[in-house]
């Protein structure tokens, strides 16, 4: 089990595959349309909600390296207009719970999101993150440059060097995305401080299984989706994605005489993504559930583009999301 287990990962929102939009041009040509874009009492759509209490999860099985996971979000959204225009249509801002789950870690996070146009989304959310000292999944580092293979850490977690322990995390995310007739391209940047208690260690390093790397233990990484997708306009879309990582760390977290380079990151990926629509309901309980396929293939990474694991084996994700209005 601790090997099967011991590369668990979580992947973040960056999973939610609905249809990007794109600005077009839909200047109101009066005051009459303009007046409708504005928040009012008497919506144009009478399926038009202002308040809306909404939840949207998503469960995932992920190899190379393996994880479980889910990852559910609730809370309250305010629709920002009632409106047909691409550009305006879908706004929102809300408020929302994020409670992330796995065999190995629990993470519950505040989090709130703006999406004052439909080609732009910010999200920001502070977390309190739980390990169970489980999974080979917390152990401190000395330095950046330690070995951290999977070897490595089974080997460390065998001695029992895993911490069960806490941290909190500070994540600002910017999704950017933008369509033209059945292209569209999409990018979520997403920065995460962590501050992990190391109950009284001082080790600089610890093993982020949300992006299968070392993370400072006071510092940030950083992590950038951007796909290039065909919108079939039915229940299909697919593309491809390409991930990129990186951690930042200062100086004086190696280890004394060794080089100050970073020998982990930056990771890339290049693979493909898919996301099938069983149905398209919208506002009910139980809306879009949808299964998706990521496959990317990692082109630069200390361990698995062809150093401890083969090059060919991809990272391969698969998952189920759906979503649902509570009132």
């Amino acid at each position: 089990m601790n090997t099967i287990l011991r590369g668990l990962i979580v992947l973040l929102a960056t999973l939610t595959f609905a249809t990007p939009a794109i600005a077009q041009d839909d200047a109101p040509k009066n005051a009459q349309e303009n007046a409708a874009e504005e928040p009012k009492e008497d919506p144009l759509d009478p399926a038009f909600k202002r308040h809306v209490l909404r939840y949207q999860t998503l469960t995932l099985f992920a190899v190379n390296p393996l994880a479980l996971a889910n990852i559910t979000q609730v809370g309250y959204r305010y629709m920002l207009f009632d409106s047909d225009s691409a550009l305006l249509k879908d706004t929102y801002a809300a408020l929302m719970l994020n409670p992330i789950n796995t065999p190995a870690f629990s993470r519950l996070g505040l989090r709130a999101e703006l999406k004052p146009l439909a080609v732009l989304k910010l999200t920001a959310r502070y977390e309190f993150i739980k390990w169970f000292g489980t999974f080979d999944q917390l152990m401190p580092f000395d330095s950046p440059r330690q070995d951290a293979s999977n070897e490595a850490r089974e080997a460390r977690g065998d001695n029992g060097e895993n911490l069960d322990t806490t941290a909190t995390a500070l994540t600002f995310e910017a999704l950017l995305q933008a369509k033209v007739g059945s292209i569209a391209v999409r990018s979520n940047i997403r920065s995460v401080t962590y501050d992990v208690d190391l109950r009284g260690g001082n080790q600089k390093a610890f093993y982020d299984a949300t992006t299968d790397t070392l993370a400072p233990t006071q510092g940030t990484i950083l992590n950038v989706d951007t796909d290039l997708l065909y919108v079939s306009g039915g229940p299909l879309t697919a593309g491809l994605r390409h991930t990129y990582v990186n951690s930042f760390f200062d100086d004086s977290d190696f280890a004394e005489g060794e080089p100050t380079t970073n020998p982990n990151t930056p990771i890339h990926r290049l693979g493909i993504l898919m996301a099938y629509k069983l149905n398209n309901t919208k506002g009910t309980l139980y809306n879009e559930p949808t299964i998706i396929l990521i496959s990317q293939w990692h082109l630069k990474h200390r361990y698995r583009a062809g150093q401890e694991f083969p090059q060919a084996a991809p990272f391969t994700v698969i998952g189920f999301s759906f979503n649902g209005d509570l009132n």
